[in-house]
Formats: structure tokens, sequence, C-alpha cells
């Protein structure tokens, strides 16, 4: 990475480090080539011609010409070799090394706010993060997006995807796609197409470390070196390291590991192969909603901290589930523990003048313990005085003979003196640990061909994908604690008259085990034939179409459950550990489902003047279930129709893209969670119709404005007549907002660059019941790059830096309609105020 001092989306230079103008730009366009397999990779073809006759140190402190962000090559979402942004019929978003480094992201969600139209609910930590594109509604993962790497979908089905994508500076470009052809070059990523593209190995060796640490402890190193291997291969290799105490106070280490990156790439006259290796064995802490009050200026309570606080700590950090089969452990230490391996290929070869041959294949073999703590529904959250008023706690002491129940700490057997002031708010809750375990294996290829004349682009070919679902197994368990950050697991105990203990509801803070169990296997096998043609009518207008047949089948087991004894544990007046409450009968249901399917678009792209262009597009596309469950499968497939115009403008100050979009998602499943009352699902259809744009500003070299946006009115329909949840329809589609825009204006010097970045995000609702709103809110973060040369940087960026207590959830275990009960509830709030400094060196 050269770095530079201007803030906006520009061409990288690192394929130009090792190699003369002409074989460095022939290695680009082939990288390209190879790295977007059908869906494209985008590569800076035409600005990288214009940046490679200056040499890497003049481009350090050069603010370029806006012409370069809109005349970028574009690969992704297209056919065509040679399309620039301008004269493309898709909605596109990139970024470099620069702009990716300045956003300092967390994880791969925090880095796709950058993405008009998204939206993005990353208050989770690093990992298991949700994206909404087009109106979707929010918590739904990464549905009907494809995040990929190196142009192959590193998930196909979305599950813990940014556990497996980590981000680091083997990150080389993001290249993001909205609509468009994304249904037609992809499996399962008909809204959208997010690509990110690996660094590889250069001729003159060289490379980039980074040091960062912030002001929550994290100490991380970042590297990639490049090199020649030999007299006909280049060797490129980096990856991370990190440890952090969390960036809300667990009260351990929450974040713990990192990944590696190996590629070799061989050069050669009419193509290129490349050999892919990564390794990530990666621990991270997810943060789930905590307590709050007032849904309509939502503020913390006494002893929990809204920006900081969380309901983890040492002390719920290890339990144990009894099971008829032995014990199983949650680990909040462990955390999210991915352990994952891929091994793949992409070669690249001209066959003729007019026709190139790509393969591209990766294998992945994905493991993941899932370590965590879910709240569970708004009710849970009660005065300590009056739980203890309930029929099981009365029940307790009349089957012990006792007079009288009290709470008991588990951690030194301490009784809470003052129930109506513990903690300041009084309160005691209910919360499921959970264990699970996920084992995946996923085999991808893609072979295709591209036939290319003057005025035609061609391109036809085979996906495939084999995805294996070994064991995906979970056991959760209630449990009570007091609520505080970093709280207490609680005993609720029968005494007698001199305040012996005679028995106790709970055992060691559990209330019940196998609340949740689940435990599935499955595997699916996707064959899709796709062709994509985009023919140049006059010199002006452009015409595309394709289409992607894709015949998917799914074969799912799934264990049956019923409540079992646990032998031996009912003697000791512990109601709790008699029995389980659901556990695996070893008995299995199976199911099989294939489908057809087909998604088609059409689109086109007039070029008015050399700096404005218009396009349009209509596109049928749909999203396969999940391998999760039975229940899954059996909601069958999900619909996606979207038409959109948009246009772009180019000047010497200004560049601006605006499309106006109308999207439909129908059969959509949507599940609420109730605590012990099994799960409710019901099927919606969303509808969104808004304009999404971004641009830049740069009036003179001192200055730049960057925006990115959104504005769109969403509703919920298709819930049939005489439903019970019937008067849902016309909602506001939950937990998304129909208003977002982003503002970063960046003041460049020459010794570096001082950015600020606004954020603000309208009013959403927790729940399609529209019941509990989650109110607008702004964030505001600062920072600065400091150059001492061309080889050496430092950043330093502050984050939320106004603290605001901004929601992205209710508590989506909570019901169709959530209650606040006691105007007390469970929301979670974004991450608070953080800073973060890092210092790049290349060499």
């Amino acid at each position: 990475m050269k770095l530079q001092t201007n803030g906006t989306v520009t061409p990288d230079t690192q394929a130009f480090r090792m190699t003369g103008v002409s074989s460095g730009v022939k290695r680009a366009l082939r990288h390209s080539r190879a790295t977007a397999g059908p869906l494209g990779g985008m590569a800076s073809g035409l600005a990288l011609v214009t940046l490679a006759a200056a040499s890497p140190e003049s481009l350090a402190q050069e603010t370029p010409d806006l012409t370069s962000a809109i005349e970028e090559i574009v690969v992704t979402g297209t056919t065509a070799v040679g399309r620039t942004k301008l004269e493309s019929s898709v909605a596109i978003t990139t970024a470099g090394e620069q702009q990716i480094a300045q956003e300092a992201p967390l994880g791969t969600a925090d880095l796709l706010e950058l993405v008009p139209g998204f939206w993005v609910e990353d208050s989770g930590g690093e990992i298991s993060n949700n994206v909404a594109p087009r109106g979707l509604g929010g918590g739904s993962a990464f549905r009907f997006i494809s995040i990929q790497e190196d142009g192959l979908p590193v998930v196909y089905d979305g599950e813990q995807l940014d556990s497996l994508m980590r981000q680091d500076i083997t990150i080389e470009r993001m290249e993001a796609i909205r609509g468009g052809t994304a249904g037609i070059l992809t499996v399962n990523g008909p809204a959208s197409i997010v690509n990110f593209i690996t660094k590889t190995g250069t001729e003159d060796p060289g490379g980039t470390f980074k040091f960062t640490t912030t002001d929550f402890g994290t100490v991380r190193g970042d590297f990639f070196y490049g090199a020649p291997f030999s007299d006909d291969w280049l060797i490129g290799v980096g990856g991370y390291y990190r440890k952090s105490d969390g960036i809300r106070d667990v009260g351990f280490t929450a974040d713990h590991g990192g990944q590696l990156r190996v590629n070799l790439t061989r050069p050669m006259d009419d193509g290129e192969l490349t050999l892919h290796f990564k390794s990530v064995n990666d621990s991270n802490t997810f943060y789930l909603p905590i307590a709050l009050t007032d849904p309509d200026d939502p503020r913390g309570i006494p002893g929990l901290d809204p920006n900081e606080g969380t309901l983890l700590g040492p002390d719920v950090a290890n339990f144990r589930h009894l099971t008829p089969t032995g014990e199983l452990n949650t680990n909040l230490r462990d955390g999210f523990h991915t352990q994952a391996t891929t091994v793949g290929l992409s070669f690249i070869k001209d066959l003729n003048s007019d026709w190139t041959m790509s393969v591209k294949s990766r294998f992945t073999d994905f493991n993941i313990d899932i370590n965590a703590v879910f709240n569970v529904d708004n009710g849970s959250l009660r005065f300590a005085t009056e739980r203890l008023e309930d029929d099981d706690v009365a029940q307790l002491v009349a089957d012990t003979g006792g007079v009288a129940a009290r709470y008991q700490y588990i951690d030194d057997g301490s009784v809470p003196a003052d129930l109506d002031g513990l903690n300041g708010n009084g309160l005691v809750t209910n919360a499921v640990a959970l264990f699970r375990n996920r084992e995946t294996t996923q085999f991808t290829s893609d072979l295709r061909f591209n036939y290319s004349t003057l005025n035609n682009d061609l391109a036809f070919g085979v996906l495939i994908v084999d995805y294996q679902l070994g064991q995906d197994k979970q056991i959760g368990s209630t449990y009570m604690t007091d609520v505080r950050n970093n709280p207490r697991r609680l005993d609720i105990v029968s005494i007698d008259d001199g305040g012996n203990v005679l028995g106790s509801l709970t055992d060691n803070g559990i209330l019940e085990y196998g609340t949740w169990f689940g435990n599935n296997r499955g595997n699916l096998t996707s064959y899709s034939f796709y062709v994509n043609d985009e023919f140049q009518v006059t010199d002006k207008l452009r015409v595309d179409a394709g289409l992607r047949i894709e015949e998917v089948s799914f074969d799912v087991s799934t264990e049956q459950a019923q409540t079992q004894a646990l032998v031996g544990n009912d003697t000791d007046n512990t109601p709790a550990n008699d029995v389980i409450r659901n556990w695996g009968t070893g008995n299995f249901d199976n199911a099989s489902e294939s489908w057809n399917e087909l998604s088609w678009t059409i689109g086109g792209n007039y070029t008015l003047t050399d700096n404005f262009a218009v396009y349009a597009r209509y596109a049928d596309s749909y999203q396969t279930p999940g391998l999760g469950s039975i229940g899954q499968l059996g909601e069958g497939i999900s619909d996606l129709t979207f038409a959109e115009f948009g246009g772009r403008i180019l000047s010497d100050t200004l560049t601006i893209s605006a499309t106006a979009f109308f999207t439909e998602f129908d059969n959509l499943p949507f599940t609420a969670f109730g605590g012990t009352v099994n799960e409710r699902r019901i099927a919606i259809s969303t509808e969104a119709l808004g304009v999404e744009f971004d641009g830049t500003w740069q009036p003179n070299d001192l200055f730049s404005l960057q925006f990115v946006g959104v504005i769109q009115e969403t509703e919920i329909q298709g819930i049939p007549a005489g439903d019970e949840n019937e008067d849902f329809n016309g909602n506001q589609v939950q937990r998304t907002p129909e208003t977002q825009i982003r503002v970063t204006p960046t003041l460049h010097t020459d010794f570096g660059n001082f950015f600020f970045t606004y954020h603000y995000l309208g009013e959403r609702f927790a729940d399609i019941g529209n019941t509990i709103p989650l109110p607008e809110y702004e964030t505001i973060d600062v920072g600065f790059n400091y150059y001492f040369s061309d080889a050496l940087a430092l950043q330093l960026k502050g984050t939320n830096l106004s603290d605001e207590v901004g929601l992205t959830e209710g508590n989506p275990r909570a019901g169709f309609r959530e209650a606040t009960g006691e105007n007390i509830y469970y929301a979670r709030p974004i991450l608070g105020r953080s800073y973060t400094l890092s210092i790049t060196y290349d060499f």
C-alpha cells in the first residue's frame, strides 16, 4: 500500500510497484478478470493505466483527479472488458486500501456502511452482525447478499459469514454492486454482490506492516509481503493476529486469534494461474441486547452503562449443561471460535483474440463453536422482590417445608441485603447460555467463457456448489442473574427459621436445562448455468440481458427431542436438575427438496455526454432456504423483484451517482422467540421505494466531501386475511431506517488528512407490530492521518465521540409485539465511544 493524503475512493498502485508500465497493466487487467469469475471483481484498469506513468513516490502525496473515480474499469456485475463506471448499468460502490484503512472497520459488516442502501447492524462486535439491502428488514444476517472473496461466494447460505470473512491488510479492494446483475452472476445474492479482492505476489520484494491499538485494550499486528518465489512464480503472504479486552467491558480477553493467507501466482503471456490458501483461528465475543429504560428516549439504568456495559462477565463466562449423556459447557472466553481452512485456485487463459476461459475453485472447511448468552423476552426483567412471590418459588418452599425464600449468590454464597436497591435498580433477569457446534464443508467451482468483439461481450458458464452440513448441534439452558454490568448468578433457595438452606429452585443459577435444543445435518448441491450478453447498439446506447438457471437439491435431517430425566438428581431438593427439557432421542426426521429456479434481468445504459449517463434495469430473482433445519426447508423459496433507474454525473469537482429503486421481497420467513415458549414463524412480504445516492465533491486540492445515503419508504405486506397478525400489513419494515445519510468532509494538507464523519439514521421499529420505536440517532467520528514519509504513516480515529445511545435492534426474542413491562426493556445499543491508533510502514 502506498500512502496517500486523500480520503476519497482512489485506485491502488500496488499492481505497479513491481513491474514496468506495459507488463504491469497487462497483469492488472488479467488479475481483474481472474478475480472476477462470473461476478467480475472490479479492477481499476483505466485509472491504473493513467497512474502507471507516475512513480509510487509521487503518488504518495497527490490529490487525484476526480475523473479517476468514475472512469474505473468495472468487471463486477458486467461481462465486458474495459467497461467504466460511467458506462455501467448497475449501481456500484468501490473502496481501495486507503479508504478501507480510514474506515478502520471493526469487522466486515462495519465496512459495508460505505454502501448506499445497506442497513448495517454492527452492534454485535466483530462478528455475527446483520446487513439488510434495500428495504429488507433488519436482523437478517447477510440474506440476499453474496459476500465474495476473489470472485467466489464465501458461504452459500451466508450462515456466520463474517466469522469467516475477516478484514485485514491483505484485502486490496472492495467492490459492491446493488441489484443489477447480482441475481445472474452468483448464487443467493440477488440484491447485492460484495467482492473482496486480495493482494497477490509482487515482482519487486516489498510489503506492509501495520500495528493497531485501541482504548479498549487491543494489540494487533497486520502484515503483507510479496516477492518472487522462483523464476516463474510470485508469492504473497499476510494476515493478522490480535488480542483485545473487548469494546464492551466483559471482564476478560474478549477477542483473540487471527488469520494467515498465502497465494502463489504464475503470470503467463496468455493467462495467469493463482493458488490460494487461508487459515482462520479466531475467537470473538458477541454482544447481545442489554436492559434500558424509556423506549422513546433510550437511556441506561443504574448499574448498567448503555455505552460500555454488557450482561456478560466473568461470573457468567462458564456454564455446565447437564444432559442424559454427559455434560456440555458454554465458555464465553472462547466466544465464537472460528476454525477454518480454505484452498483454491484461479486460472485464466486467452484462447484466442476473442475467447477467454477462466476457472475458479475453492474448498472450505469451516467449523465454529458458538459460546454466547442470549436474553429472553422483556418479561424476564423482574423486580427481585416480586420474583420471590411467584408460584414456582411458593411451591419450592412448600415442598421443602421451608418458611421463606431468599436469593443467594453463586460465586461466594453471600445473600443480597437490599433487594429494592439491588445494584441501584432492584432487578433480576433470566437469560439463556448457549453452546452450538456447527461443522461445514463447501466446494465451489466456476467455469466461465467470455467472447468479446468490438460491439458485443458475451459470457456464459457453470457454477457448482457442494455444501455439506456435518453437524449443527446446540443446547441452551436458562439461568438467573442480577442486572448490572458483569452480572452475578443467583440461586433462589428455600430456608427454615434459622436461615438454613433446605432446597433450591435453581442449580448453580440454572433454572432449566435444555431450554433450547437442536441437532441438524444435511447437504446441498447447486448447479447453475448462466449467460449474460452486453451489446453496444450505438456509441451511446448499450443494452444487456442475462439469465441464470439453478437446480438446487437439499437433504436435511433434524433430531427429535423430548423432555428426559436426569437420573440421580431427584433427592437434592433442586427441581432444576431433575430433568432436561429438550434432548435428542436419537431419532431423526428426514426431508428432501429440490427446486429449479430462474433468475433473469434486462438493463441498459445511455451515455448522454462524456460526463453524464443514465441507466435502467428490471430483474426477477430469488433466495433459497438454509440448511439449518427441516423447518427452514419447508419455508421454500423467497423471491425478489426490483426495478431501478439511475444516473451518474462526472465533472472536474463533482462525481455523483443516484439510483431510484423499487424492490419487493416475497415469502420472507419471520421468527419470534419467547423464552421457554416455542418460536412462532410467519411469512411476510416487504416493499421498498426509494433513492440511493453517493458521491464526492472536491472544489480544490485542500478539501473534499464524500456523501452516501438512502431515502425510502418501506412496508410489510402479504399476511393473509384472517391471520391473527393481519393488521401488521402496511406497517413499516422492522428495524430498517427509512432515512440514512453519511457525510465525510476531509481537509487535505501536505503532511496529512483531517476527516470528520457524520452519520444520521432515522426512526425505526423493533418489531413488525411497530410497538417499540427505535428512535433516530446521529453519530460523529473524527480522524487524522499523519504522514511521516512516503513509507510511514500514523492514523488516530475516534468513533461515536458523542457516546450516542442509538439502538440497532430491540429484543428479537420478545415476539411480534414487544411489551416494555415496567418501562424496562431489552435493546441493543450501538458501540460506545472508542479510539483507535494505528501505525503503518511500507517496505
